[in-house]
């Protein structure tokens, strides 16, 4: 990751204010298939959404740009990626979400950001570009 990487770079204004919008109800957690296998609200759809946003905040919020940007925790942000990997995207939080956070469409992107950053793909999912190459075919 480069001293120039920027989080928000990328982010549509609808990502934006899905990032905000979301107020931690975990009603998307009842409905999530990582969370009923796992429990770990560490990697929960909240979770992922106040990390992100403390990213953003941090590095490029109203008091980054006041106070200057605070340093990311390369461990916080290997940390975020694997929460971000570790989803299925299944949509099941999207769709059960009360405030219509379409996660859909956000988990995809952050999982692009993070590759940009050098952080992804994680696991099996990392041999996926050569499986696809060697058989034109991702199943």
């Amino acid at each position: 990751m480069t001293e120039k990487t920027s989080f928000v770079e990328g982010l549509t204004k609808r990502h934006l204010i899905e990032l905000d919008a979301c107020t931690r109800c975990s009603e998307c957690l009842k409905w999530c298939p990582v969370q009923e296998v796992t429990g770990n609200r560490g990697i929960s759809p909240p979770e992922k959404i106040r990390m992100y946003r403390d990213l953003i905040n941090n590095t490029e919020g109203l008091k980054a740009r006041l106070f200057g940007p605070r340093k990311v925790n390369r461990e916080l942000l290997e940390e975020f990626a694997k929460a971000v990997f570790e989803c299925t995207t299944c949509g099941a939080c999207g769709e059960s979400c009360e405030v219509g956070i379409f996660s859909q469409r956000l988990w995809p992107f952050l999982r692009k950001k993070m590759v940009d950053m050098g952080l992804g793909p994680l696991g099996p999912q990392a041999n996926l570009p050569k499986v696809i190459e060697r058989t034109g075919n991702p199943y």
